[in-house]
C-alpha cells in the first residue's frame, strides 16, 4: 500500500501541482470487517474538499455494483467525498464506474472526480491562463512526430520539405517546441537540430496542455455523397469509426481553411436532410488521415471539450487502442 500511496501523491502533484497530505482514518474501526479487509482507508483533502481515499486491496477485481455498495457502507461512517484508488483497472470497469459517476483515481493513468468537477475546472482554468498555446504549425510538427513515430533529429529544412512549410516557419516552430520544454535544440554546422525529449504517450501527455482544437468553425454543407468521399470523416462520425459510439444522424467531415476557399461546396444556413457538417481546420486534416478518417490525436483534440459522458468514454477508448 505504501507504493500505491506514493504513486498517488506523485500523480496528484504532477497533474494538479498539489501536494496531497494523507492521514490514517481514525474511524476505520466503525466499519464492517469485510470492508476493512478489502480496502485501506485514508483521510485527505483536495481543493478544500475533505476526502476519504479507499485504496483497493484485492487481487480479483470487483464489479462496479459491488464497489458502489461498499462505498455506501463506508458513507454511513464518513461525512464527505469518497474516492476509490486502484493500482490498475480494466477498461470495462472503468467505463461502468464513469457511467455511475463513481469518483476514482488510477495513479499515472486517470483521475475521474465528477463531484469535484466545478473545483477542478476552475483550477485548470487558472492553470491554462499561464499555459501558452502553440501555433497550428507547431502542433502539426508534434502530431507528425507522434503519428509517424519520428522524434528526431529534425532540421528546419527537412521538416519544411516534409510538411510543406517555409524554413522560416519551421525555425519559429523549433523555438516554440524548445520553449514549451518538449524538445532540445543543438547546432550541427549551420543547421539547428531538434530532438524531442519524450516519445509516444509521454510526449502526448506533456504536449496536450499546449495543444488546441484544430477546429476553427463548423458549417453545414448540402452535397451529394460522391463529393463527400473526397474529405476525411471527422467529429462524431470519425469517433464512431474508432469506438463503439453510434454514428450521428448528420455526417461530419473535415478540411482546412485553404481547402475550403477552393472547394465548390456551398454552405447552408442549417442542417437539411441531405446535408453534412464540415469542420474547418487550422491545418490540413488530410495530412495524417488514415483510411478516410482524421487521425486519432487530432480527433481527440477536436472533441475534448464535449461534456457528453458517452463521448468522453469513447475518446478514452480510442486513446487506449493507440499503439504508441
Amino acid at each position: 500500500m505504501t507504493n500505491t500511496l506514493n504513486s498517488l501523491k506523485e500523480y496528484v502533484n504532477d497533474t494538479l501541482g498539489i501536494t496531497l497530505a494523507i492521514h490514517s482514518w481514525k474511524s476505520e474501526n466503525k466499519l464492517p470487517l469485510m470492508i476493512r479487509e478489502t480496502y485501506r482507508l485514508y483521510e485527505s483533502d483536495l481543493l478544500k474538499n475533505r476526502l476519504l481515499l479507499m485504496l483497493a486491496d484485492f487481487e480479483e477485481e470487483k464489479t462496479p455494483a459491488a464497489i458502489k455498495k461498499h462505498m455506501e457502507m463506508v458513507n454511513e461512517a464518513w461525512n464527505g467525498e469518497i474516492v476509490l484508488v486502484f493500482k490498475e483497472i480494466t477498461s470495462y470497469n472503468r467505463k461502468r464506474l464513469i457511467e455511475h459517476k463513481v469518483p476514482f483515481i488510477v495513479p499515472g493513468n486517470q483521475m475521474y472526480l465528477p463531484t469535484l468537477g466545478v473545483d477542478l475546472r476552475e483550477y485548470f482554468r487558472k492553470m491554462r491562463k499561464n499555459t501558452v498555446k502553440i501555433s497550428p504549425s507547431t502542433q502539426v510538427v508534434i502530431l507528425y512526430a507522434l503519428n509517424e513515430k519520428k522524434y528526431g533529429p529534425h532540421t528546419p529544412s527537412s521538416m519544411a520539405e516534409e510538411l510543406k512549410y517555409s524554413i522560416m516557419t519551421m525555425t519559429r516552430v523549433f523555438d516554440e517546441i524548445e520553449s514549451a520544454g518538449l524538445g532540445e535544440i543543438t547546432t550541427e554546422g549551420r543547421e539547428r537540430v531538434l530532438l524531442f525529449n519524450a516519445k509516444g504517450k509521454d510526449l502526448w501527455d506533456k504536449a496536450r496542455d499546449f495543444m488546441v482544437s484544430p477546429v476553427k468553425k463548423r458549417i453545414y454543407v448540402k452535397s451529394d455523397i460522391q463529393s463527400l468521399r473526397n474529405y476525411p470523416m471527422a467529429g462524431l462520425t470519425g469517433l464512431s469509426r474508432y469506438s463503439l459510439l453510434s454514428e450521428p444522424s448528420t455526417s461530419v467531415y473535415a478540411l482546412s481553411s485553404e481547402e475550403w476557399k477552393t472547394t465548390k461546396l456551398k454552405e447552408t444556413p442549417m442542417a437539411y436532410e441531405s446535408s453534412a457538417m464540415f469542420e474547418i481546420w487550422r491545418y490540413s486534416p488530410a495530412r495524417f488521415s488514415r483510411e478516410g478518417i482524421v487521425d486519432k490525436l487530432s480527433l481527440y483534440l477536436s472533441l475534448s471539450g464535449d461534456k457528453d459522458s458517452r463521448v468522453e468514454m469513447a475518446l478514452e477508448e480510442m486513446l487506449e487502442k493507440i499503439k504508441w
